[in-house]
């Protein structure tokens, strides 16, 4: 089973989502939208660290990894390894 790449990733993206999100934090000063963003990014983040980690529990090489996410495996193993 391989990665599905970036672009696949970001069409399954909900985009009503993020543009309902948008609209919340153009709603906040721009101090309070910034720690929600913060804070928004250091959960994903870690989730994406979780899906890393269970990856490579799976078998799957450094290369297809960075692939995935289209970087380097030196990237991606300096940023998650």
């Amino acid at each position: 089973m391989s990665l599905p790449d970036n672009e696949a990733l970001l069409d399954s993206f909900n985009a009503t989502a993020l543009d309902s999100l948008a609209q919340l934090l153009d709603n906040l000063d721009d101090l309070t939208a910034g720690i929600h963003l913060y804070d928004l990014a250091e959960v994903l983040h870690y989730r994406a660290l979780a899906h890393v980690r269970t990856a490579r529990r799976e078998g799957r090489t450094w290369d297809s990894i960075g692939a995935a996410f289209g970087i380097t495996r030196q990237a991606a193993q300096q940023r998650w390894g």
